[in-house]
Formats: structure tokens, C-alpha cells, sequence
């Protein structure tokens, strides 16, 4: 008999839950898991577990999330669409839709969330600090710019940062198009929504400066 790994239990409560919650539906997650591997789709959570494993920068619940956010007319999608490209797909196209949203918006604040959440996170794994990051390079790349193309953080985020406008404009056009994409044609209407949001400049502002402070503790005062 093999044992059900941690990581499968919480991938089959994530879907679960999300496919109850998008419908609003009671749900309750599953605790006995002895017999699931004898289900003959185990070995498809099994596929979801070494996917979400290889890629961990993917938010599971906006995986799950997303094909009930751009196909509102289906009622659910089992496993076995999660492990299709077309749901890598959906997961793009969702998070693309996420980063164009008005800030204020709740789907928007709790991204903000998970980009800070990110931030700090390679921020520790990396040794550097946030002034650092904001000027990493990797090649002649900036790495952030490459976390907002890939979706692993909220373009108003950046916002947050001092030295942001000076970065930007001394970058060559084609390269910041190229690892941009519409975020580079659209800068002015990001940074308009961000100055005029209510929730999310504050979210962003507090969330930079105690990420400063965990990972510079002596800069605290």
C-alpha cells in the first residue's frame, strides 16, 4: 500500500474546496485518505503533485480557480483537466486578467498579498535585500521584470519601490516591451490606478516597508 504524501492530501483539498467555494457550495475537506489509491485517478494527483513540485511558484487555489473564471458556464473540472496544457494555459490567462484588474478589488489586494509574500520569500532565498532586488539583473535583464511576465507578482508592486520610474525609463524600449509586454505600453494607466487605489498603495506601501525590516533588521529604526 503506498502512502498518501502530504502534498497530494492538501492538492486534493485544494481542488475540492475551490470547485465547491466557485459555486457556492458547502464543502468539507477530505480526511481519510487510505483507500485513494486504489481510485484510478490516483496516478493523476500523482502527475499534479510533481507538476506543482517542478513549478513552485505556481498559487494552487488561482490553478484550480481559473478555468471556473474564464468558463463560467461549466459546472466543474475534474483532475483530469488539470493535467492538461490547456489548464497551464487557463492559469496565464487568469493571472494576466488578475494583473489588469483595479487594484482595490479583492482578487487584486489578496495578489498584492501573495507578490509581497513572493518577494520577501526570494528575497531571504537569495541573501539580497530589497533594494537589491529592485536592481537585480540576470544578464542584462531585470528580475523583476521577468516575476511580473511569468505572473509571479502584481505589476503594481513596483510601484512601491522609490527608484521605480528611473529603472523603467533607462531600460531600452525593446527590451522592456519584450519582458513587459503590455505592462510596458500601459505603465501611465498601471501607476494612475495604483496613485488613485484606496486600499492597495497603503497594502503595498506597508507591506514593502515590514518586508524591509525582516530582511534588514538593523535598518529598523
Amino acid at each position: 500500500m503506498e502512502k498518501i504524501s502530504k502534498t497530494i492530501k492538501d492538492i486534493y483539498n485544494t481542488h475540492l474546496i475551490i470547485s465547491r467555494k466557485v459555486k457556492g457550495k458547502p464543502f468539507k475537506p477530505r480526511n481519510d485518505f487510505k483507500d485513494m489509491e486504489n481510485d484510478p485517478s490516483f496516478h493523476k494527483w500523482k502527475i499534479l503533485e510533481h507538476f506543482f513540485q517542478k513549478f513552485p511558484n505556481i498559487n494552487k487555489e488561482i490553478y484550480f480557480k481559473a478555468p471556473y473564471e474564464l468558463w463560467k458556464d461549466k459546472d466543474y473540472f475534474a483532475v483530469d483537466f488539470y493535467i492538461t496544457p490547456v489548464a497551464t494555459r487557463a492559469y496565464t490567462t487568469y493571472k494576466k486578467q488578475l494583473q489588469q484588474q483595479d487594484p482595490d478589488f479583492d482578487e487584486s489586494l489578496n495578489y498584492i498579498k501573495e507578490s509581497l509574500m513572493f518577494i520577501s520569500k526570494y528575497c531571504k532565498q537569495n541573501s539580497i535585500n530589497l533594494d537589491e532586488y529592485i536592481l537585480e539583473r540576470h544578464g542584462s535583464t531585470y528580475t523583476w521584470m521577468k516575476h511580473i511576465r511569468s505572473g509571479l507578482i502584481s505589476p503594481y508592486v513596483i510601484f512601491g519601490f522609490n527608484n521605480i520610474d528611473n529603472i523603467v525609463y533607462n531600460t531600452p524600449n525593446d527590451e522592456r516591451e519584450l519582458l513587459l509586454g503590455e505592462f510596458s505600453n500601459k505603465l501611465y494607466h498601471y501607476k494612475e490606478k495604483y496613485n488613485k487605489s484606496k486600499y492597495a498603495k497603503q497594502l503595498i506601501t506597508i507591506g514593502l516597508k515590514k518586508i524591509k525590516i525582516i530582511i534588514n533588521p538593523v535598518e529598523k529604526n
